[in-house]
């Protein structure tokens, strides 16, 4: 990849590789590598992405070349890497100037290996995002969709030591991610502390069957434990099957942090046992403010599932939006326990499924036209007057696929 700038400058682009394929066997399919250096060499066509075929291998080190208009070289030499039969790589030329980030799979593969403490040839964290601050936030540049083979190198991020930092997704997405599930966590981020951002990211298109040998302590897209805080995260057109005993949520499994202005839709969730909600499986001292769940799909039959929350206990839910949601038990909470339920809003009753000492909202059924049946105002109003003047929060506008969606940002 190409950093558009330089496009102007750039006459070829060649790749030495010192390894190639010698023979292939059809009956057997496999083939034989021997080792032979040979240049591949491309003009500059105009755009900034230029592939290659590379040769499974191990250790092998890569040469790029520029060969630019004024007939200058660069010449630069990659770190010793090993290729893999159907996994994208990708090399990005940039300016110096350029800030860190990741852009595509392999870069969100090094970065999960080295936040859990792994190692790569190729990558420093610092490759991926910079001190603001006194805080590390790490960026996500561009959407990536994953393979198969990709999916099974991405680590949980934060398996083994709890993420503490900012990750910023900017608004980009990432698509077909398989949930995986190691030391009782699962979800993109296994663990996030009380320190730990995770905002701006979008995720669609994932699906996990998880077992997990054990009772887990939370699974769910972003993040299988969030006591920090996920801000804007959407997660849509998935499915998540967990096989044991957990809490299973669509954003998180188990919250004693915040969740804010963020979403699930068109996502089917199927546990078991333990506590479901379409949001977030436990809600502990925690809150989930600004959000909302539609057109979604539970397939647990037990009390603890909820449209926003399985099970909540001490905590808070305020000016939340449930919409269309198939199979749940209690449209805001499946089991609420000395928690706070205000300004939220349901297409149906009940509220909860069983109710431990919480407050009730009033008037919390709107219409089929998606206006409140106390006082006719349209959904989305109500919903920004309860944020008022707080830039916290993102404001609600009326739309044509969904009653009321977020503006974007």
């Amino acid at each position: 990849n190409l950093d558009e700038t330089l496009l102007e400058s750039i006459k070829d682009i060649q790749l030495t590789i010192p390894v190639k394929v010698n023979h292939i066997f059809p009956q057997e399919g496999t083939f034989s590598i021997i080792e032979e250096t040979h240049i591949i060499t491309q003009e500059n066509h105009g755009e900034s992405h230029y592939s290659f075929i590379i040769p499974p291998a191990e250790a092998c080190v890569l040469t790029l070349t520029l060969i630019m208009k004024d007939n200058t070289i660069h010449e630069h030499e990659l770190n010793p890497h090993t290729f893999q039969s159907g996994v994208q790589y990708e090399c990005n030329v940039l300016k110096a100037e350029q800030r860190p980030g990741i852009r595509n799979a392999e870069q969100l593969i090094a970065f999960s290996q080295l936040i859990n403490g792994g190692s790569s040839d190729k990558w420093e964290l610092s490759d991926f995002g910079e001190e603001i601050d006194g805080e590390m936030v790490y960026r996500l540049l561009a959407d990536i969709t994953l393979t198969e083979a990709e999916c099974i190198l991405l680590e949980p991020i934060g398996k083994n030591t709890s993420f503490s930092n900012t990750f910023d997704g900017e608004g980009h997405t990432i698509s077909n991610l398989k949930i995986k599930a190691q030391n009782g966590c699962g979800g993109l981020f296994s663990i996030v502390s009380s320190t730990g951002i995770i905002q701006n990211l979008n995720i669609t298109n994932a699906s996990g069957p998880i077992k997990i040998g054990a009772y887990s302590s939370g699974i769910g897209f972003i993040a299988g434990q969030c006591m920090g805080n996920i801000f804007n995260c959407h997660v849509s057109n998935s499915m998540l099957s967990n096989k044991e005993s957990s809490y299973t949520g669509g954003i998180a499994g188990y919250t004693s942090g915040k969740i804010i202005n963020s979403s699930v839709k068109n996502v089917t969730l199927e546990s078991t046992t333990g506590s479901l909600g379409i949001l977030t499986g436990y809600l502990y001292n925690g809150k989930i403010t600004n959000s909302y769940s539609s057109n979604n799909t539970s397939t647990q039959s037990i009390n603890h599932n909820g449209g926003i929350c399985g099970y909540a206990k001490n905590g808070t839910i305020a000016n939340c939006y449930i919409h269309s949601n198939i199979n749940v038990k209690g449209q805001i909470v499946g089991t609420g326990e000395n928690s706070t339920i205000t300004y939220c809003y349901c297409d149906q009753a009940p509220l909860y499924n069983e109710n431990k000492n919480c407050t009730t909202p009033k008037n919390y059924i709107y219409k089929t036209d998606f206006t409140a049946t106390s006082n006719n105002i349209p959904i989305h109003e109500l919903l920004n007057q309860w944020i008022g003047n707080d830039t916290t929060y993102l404001q609600w506008k009326a739309g044509t696929t969904l009653p009321a969606i977020f503006i974007t940002q």
